[in-house]
């Protein structure tokens, strides 16, 4: 499963910004184990925070 079921030559540094971008903006989340443990997990950002994390960036860059 996944969202690129085909990747072109032509967009593949397109891909790879997004995946990058997605990978550099996760949230650290603490979880606990099973056995008690605390452990730190990362999880993706919601994307509605990831479109404003993005545009603001945006602003100038046209």
């Amino acid at each position: 499963q996944g969202v690129f079921h085909y990747m072109s030559s032509k967009h593949l540094p397109r891909y790879l910004n997004e995946i990058g971008f997605r990978w550099d903006h996760r949230i650290p989340t603490e979880k606990k184990t099973k056995k008690g443990t605390k452990k730190i997990v990362m999880i993706a950002m919601p994307v509605l925070e990831l479109l404003y994390s993005l545009l603001s960036r945006a602003l100038g860059r046209q």
